[in-house]
């Protein structure tokens, strides 16, 4: 019973959007502080590019790993693609046996839970730099509307079915994301703020 009610969730609410992240350079973390992170708890690991610096990869290696991670980003996203593929099926036949007026509350039942995973998400975020930065409300609330229009815009690009040839637009896209929450970020704190934030970050990346 438990797994059927798993899969059921996963077709319905999940819809592959779940499976939907990209191969990146920063998706193996740095050593970090031992501050808590936004899901709660420590963790210690190591970047892609921390390694390149600490390792001191030619720019010929540097090119050959984000061919590597081309490569990788293409075998994911023809894993994704044929999971969603099964998860869109099931959904389908889901929706085909129910009445109109149960398929609108199923509709509103995904817009509430999608809804409040963003907004836990987005909380998480700001507990976690509310008390690495010490913010008061008015800061916390500013930093709130930047991280809604962040997540809403990086949710907006992955709808998109970015094939794997398209890889060299992930990155930038996602660089350019960071630098305009930096921006705005910069304009929120104090000098000394930013410089602790931008500590942290550069942790991560």
């Amino acid at each position: 019973m438990k797994i059927w009610v798993m899969l059921f969730t996963l077709a319905i609410f999940a819809g592959g959007t779940c499976l939907g992240v990209a191969v990146d350079r920063t998706y193996l973390k740095p050593p970090s502080p031992r501050v808590e992170n936004p899901r709660g708890h420590h963790r210690e690991e190591l970047s892609v590019t921390h390694l390149v610096r600490q390792l001191g990869l030619s720019e010929a290696q540097d090119r050959e790993l984000d061919l590597l991670l081309g490569e990788t980003q293409r075998d994911v996203e023809a894993y994704q693609r044929a999971i969603r593929d099964r998860y869109e099926r099931s959904r389908e036949r889901i929706m085909a046996m129910l009445s109109e007026e149960q398929k609108k509350k199923l509709e509103d039942l995904k817009a509430a839970e999608d809804k409040k995973h963003q907004e836990e998400e987005i909380e998480r975020s700001l507990r976690f730099y509310t008390r690495l930065l010490e913010l008061d409300e008015a800061k916390t609330a500013a930093l709130r509307a930047i991280l809604v229009d962040v997540r809403a815009k990086r949710r907006e690009f992955f709808k998109k079915d970015t094939p794997g040839e398209d890889y060299s637009k992930i990155r930038p896209f996602l660089q350019d994301l960071k630098e305009e929450q930096n921006r705005r970020f910069q304009e929120i704190l104090t000098p000394e703020q930013y410089k602790r934030y931008l500590e942290f970050e550069s942790w991560k990346h």
